[in-house]
């Protein structure tokens, strides 16, 4: 009881209280001024088109990233656990950690540079294509960390059983292993998603006026003085958040529910060999 106290306590003070504090300060004319409430801000968020731009595009982006860098790891991963090659694993393993040496501001003037000097990539900067490689890239370590607990509880003689009964390797990955996974992915793909949506070292060097995300455009916000706007912009991003994660919560309980309907119909699984024999 003492330790869920403890937890309790830890989530309240640090995730409650300051998002009731920016939802408070959202519903005033100036933040931190306690007077009467109004939507004004909310309106003013909504009617601007930049706003909605990068309301949009951080969603997307969010998303879009989270997808991406959560297969991108589950691939390392698998090839780390499964090869026996020991250059392959040791340079999976390097790669899967190299982002995290660096800063994100570090990292993002690297990426500035790196497109800029190429002239065949020069066009790809100020765009949201360069922003989603450099936050896929960035958070690499983050989701190789979830995938690595993930893939190590599916035994390796599953894969073995399949291989056996005609499979290739690249198959028995995807029906096996990232099937079994699937439940587990979908949870850090919204763990990867959130960190994403609140990344602004990293895009800091790679946004222009017409490509902003939601913590660039609320930094601004806040550095011109329109605090109580950012925070209703923040509060609007967060809504749309908890959608997300109520969409892939509930895609997670089906899958679930799919998975034990399965094991309750009593249809035992047949050796992918058996699928070519049956008349």
């Amino acid at each position: 009881m003492l330790f869920d106290a403890i937890i309790v306590a830890f989530f309240a003070v640090a995730f409650v209280l300051p998002f009731l504090q920016i939802l408070i300060g959202s519903l005033q004319p100036y933040f931190g001024l306690y007077t009467k409430l109004t939507t004004a801000n909310y309106v003013a968020v909504i009617k601007d088109r930049d706003t909605l731009d990068a309301l949009v595009s951080s969603l997307l982006i969010s998303v879009g990233g989270g997808f991406l860098v959560v297969t991108l790891s589950f691939v390392m991963i698998y090839v780390m656990q499964r090869s026996k090659s020991r250059p392959t694993v040791a340079l999976l393993k390097i790669l899967s950690w190299l982002p995290a040496t660096a800063p994100g501001i570090v990292l993002s003037i690297a990426f500035v540079w790196a497109y800029l000097s190429s002239p065949l990539v020069r066009s790809l900067y100020g765009t949201p294509f360069l922003m989603l490689i450099a936050l896929v890239i960035a958070h690499v370590p983050i989701a190789a960390r979830a995938c690595e607990g993930i893939i190590v509880q599916v035994s390796t003689s599953l894969d073995e059983a399949a291989r056996v009964s005609g499979a290739g390797p690249w198959r028995a990955a995807a029906e096996i292993t990232a099937r079994l996974c699937t439940p587990s992915l979908l949870g850090a793909w919204l763990l990867i998603s959130l960190a994403i949506s609140g990344a602004l070292d990293v895009v800091m060097m790679l946004q222009t006026t017409n490509t902003q995300m939601v913590a660039t455009l609320s930094y601004s916000m806040f550095n011109n003085g329109d605090v109580a706007e950012a925070a209703a912009l923040y509060v609007l991003f967060i809504g749309l958040l908890i959608a997300f994660m109520a969409a892939l919560i509930g895609l997670m309980i089906l899958l679930r529910t799919a998975a034990s309907g399965f094991h309750w119909s009593g249809k035992a699984a047949r050796p992918l060999a058996m699928e070519k024999t049956d008349v």
